[in-house]
């Protein structure tokens, strides 16, 4: 069987460390390098840093230098899919490796199993994330010459993409559009840190959460976008938390562990968060009332399982790391009965679903 062998080639520029940095952060954490003080991480930014190895750990970032990002192994063997896949309704949006070797956008259709790649545009698409009506995406888009990472906006019917959002003096990723708000959170690392900022549907920005010393990451909405979940290590380690919106006024607290936490997603009803949490050697998937009550492990394979996303009511769809990369997966909402969802040559990741009829 043919192998595709894709090179990138990545310029790295002094602003953009700080998103390196917080890459080769995660890496040490799931204890791919060398230890270090919880603590410290993204406090500091040094301009001699040196980017470590990056593995299936959640956000497509450089291996190194030379490779953005790296192509399948010539020694994976891609397993054939069954005749019969799971199904589940709507459709699901994901970043895959299995059209050229560089992450893209494609959808999987709940009915049939047919999976379609968005558009071809971009030397690298990624993170999607549906509008209310399921008629549009919004994703990152990284080319591979040392540009920014760049938010674009697509609809269905259309071949092409807009340009969403840029600044290019540093990134703009991993976009959560409100369920019932004309209003779109996403990820920047200006001024050397992390944080969640707003824009409107048009891209106009619309300010950003107060950040002082520390980090506010992957934002997700609550049903009715009056709340958000992120992720933050305000207070030394990874937690989620949770702020009202618009005022960004009150934070409560969601988790307190020793582990890393990510990921999150609220349920259709509000009442429970799904999250991935790093306490051991593999990241594993947990629930957890909105409250902060009645935290429960779903997952414990032995293996990373990250990107949870609801299907429906009754089904988690997620990436697990089982084979050599990654893959798509669906359980019931109680952890029960794990299904493959896709087989390919490369990463099937960051899922997002949406009742497409």
């Amino acid at each position: 069987m043919p192998v595709l062998k894709i090179s990138y080639k990545l310029t790295l520029r002094p602003f953009k460390l700080s998103l390196l940095m917080f890459y080769g952060m995660m890496i040490i954490l799931i204890g791919c390098g060398p230890s270090v003080d919880d603590d410290n991480i993204l406090q500091t930014v040094s301009s001699d840093i040196r980017q470590q190895g990056y593995p299936d750990s959640g956000y497509p970032g450089p291996i190194s230098v030379d490779a953005y990002p790296v192509p399948p192994s010539t020694d994976t063997v891609i397993q054939e899919s069954p005749a019969v896949l799971p199904s589940f309704p709507g459709q699901i949006a994901f970043q895959t490796e299995r059209f050229d070797g560089s992450l893209q956008v494609a959808m999987i259709d709940g009915s049939t199993g047919e999976i379609t790649q968005l558009n071809q545009m971009f030397a690298q698409s990624f993170e999607p994330a549906w509008s209310p009506d399921c008629k549009s995406l919004i994703f990152t888009v990284g080319q591979e010459s040392g540009s920014d990472f760049e938010l674009y906006r697509q609809v269905l019917q259309s071949v092409d993409a807009t340009l969403f959002l840029n600044h290019t003096d540093f990134y703009d990723w991993g976009a959560a559009w409100s369920p019932v708000n004309d209003v779109i959170a996403y990820q920047t690392n200006e001024d050397a840190l992390i944080n969640v900022c707003f824009a409107d549907t048009v891209g106009n920005e619309l300010g950003c959460m107060e950040r002082n010393g520390f980090s506010n990451a992957m934002p997700a909405w609550s049903p009715d976008g009056s709340q958000i979940v992120f992720s933050s290590n305000r207070e030394g380690n990874w937690e989620l938390y949770i702020i009202d919106y618009p005022a960004l006024s009150s934070v409560n607290r969601l988790t307190e562990d020793t582990g890393t936490d990510f990921d999150p997603v609220f349920a259709s009803d509000g009442s429970t968060i799904l999250f991935s949490s790093q306490r051991g050697a593999d990241y594993n998937l947990f629930s957890i009332e909105a409250n902060g009550q009645n935290e429960q492990q779903l997952t414990s394979d032995g293996a990373d399982e990250r990107f949870p996303t609801w299907v429906g009511e009754n089904l988690i769809a997620y990436a697990a790391g089982f084979q050599e990369e990654l893959e798509l997966y669906l359980m019931n909402a109680d952890g029960s009965n794990p299904q493959r969802l896709t087989y390919s040559l490369g990463k099937d990741e960051w899922p997002s679903w949406c009742a497409v009829p």
